[in-house]
């Protein structure tokens, strides 16, 4: 059996993919940067994504900034941005507790379901 932890990091490995794909159709507009210029590029985009937290150009500037370090191999870094990421993380936890079990069950029922779909896509 698949464990929920296995479930979430496919899942996560699956929209990171998707993520890169779209920014390379997009024409790969960050590839020219340096480390240095992508990583204050990076932190711009999140303070601006932190500020929403929602979908919109906000969230697609950042996840082209994570895209273009998926697609050099490195991980973003996130030390200068711990008020945004306190922020973000109080609104995800603030949404979580103030849905009810049934709404957990049906979110893990999704995401499980988004999994099996994908792997049978694969296969």
């Amino acid at each position: 059996m698949t464990s929920g932890a296995d479930v979430a990091e496919a899942l996560l490995a699956i929209q990171t993919a998707a993520m890169v794909k779209e920014y390379l159709v997009r024409g790969r507009k960050h590839e020219a940067l340096s480390e240095a210029e992508l990583r204050e590029l990076n932190n711009t985009t999140f303070r601006a994504y932190a500020q929403t937290f929602a979908p919109g150009p906000e969230k697609d500037a950042h996840n082209d900034c994570v895209s273009e370090y998926e697609l050099r191999g490195l991980e973003p870094d996130y030390s200068d941005l711990g008020d945004e990421i306190d922020k973000m993380t109080a609104m995800v936890r603030e949404a979580y507790e103030s849905t009810t079990p049934e709404k957990h069950d049906e979110m893990e029922r999704d995401l499980q379901q988004e999994y099996a779909d994908h792997v049978r896509r694969r296969n």
